[in-house]
């Protein structure tokens, strides 16, 4: 019985120094959608614990070399971009972000079909 809860424990929440410590997750991207059409849809990107926030994102397209753009998020760490007919097709990565004080850039591999 000792073992279920020390493994509950763990799964939610670290022990230091003999005290519970609930760690927050580290902020991501997170996408509502993984495939578009252009011309036709949108997609929201949001950025975990990021809400209210200008934000540069680092992306690449079909592995291409990398770009960035700088992003204002709403209240919920969002923003919904239309995807215009003239968008280049094909695989968006994003490789980073960071707010724009920061220097430095959060990791990330979240990835967009534009069709």
């Amino acid at each position: 019985m000792a073992a279920l809860v020390v493994l509950i424990v763990f799964s939610v929440g670290v022990y230091e120094a003999g005290v519970y410590v609930n760690r927050p997750k580290p902020p991501q991207i997170v996408l509502d959608r993984r495939e578009v059409v252009a011309g036709k849809d949108s997609y929201t990107l949001t950025v975990t614990a990021f809400a209210e926030e200008l934000v540069v994102i680092r992306y690449t397209l079909d592995s291409g070399p990398a770009n960035t753009f700088n992003a204002r998020l709403d209240s919920h760490g969002a923003i919904t971009f239309p995807v215009s007919g003239s968008t280049p097709r094909g695989t968006y990565r994003f490789t980073a972000f960071r707010k724009i004080a920061d220097s430095k850039w959060i990791p990330s591999d979240t990835r967009i079909v534009v069709k």
